[in-house]
């Protein structure tokens, strides 16, 4: 009787990493591709214009952030920060990885943040 409720203990531990690890990787993963797919549709985005796509995870906020540069804006790289809340935050760099808010020698960007 023991070496079964030490099994269904075990399969319990196991199933609830799994549930775990499905959620804070492959699951968040997907929302925040959703939840910054749609902030580009209503930026307007043209979809073929990107030249390079890279998502890495936030775990100091629980998110994460999706690097993307276009073809017609070189020189430039969005930063879409996905938060676990489902929101979603742009920031715009320049080369050097500086935001180019403020910069007022900067040209406007071809994709600007939405007003959030």
């Amino acid at each position: 009787m023991k070496n079964t409720s030490e099994k269904k203990i075990r399969i319990f531990i196991l199933a609830l990493l799994a549930g775990i690890y499905l959620y804070y990787f492959p699951v968040q993963r997907a929302m925040a591709e959703t939840a910054v797919f749609e902030y580009m549709h209503l930026q307007q985005v043209d979809f073929s214009r990107i030249e390079s796509r890279q998502a890495k995870k936030d775990w100091t906020q629980n998110g994460h952030y999706i690097y993307v540069t276009y073809k017609n804006d070189p020189g430039r790289i969005y930063q879409y920060h996905y938060k676990k809340n489902g929101s979603v935050y742009l920031i715009i760099y320049n080369s050097q990885w500086r935001s180019i808010d403020g910069m007022y020698n900067e040209p406007p960007a071809t994709y600007p943040r939405l007003d959030e």
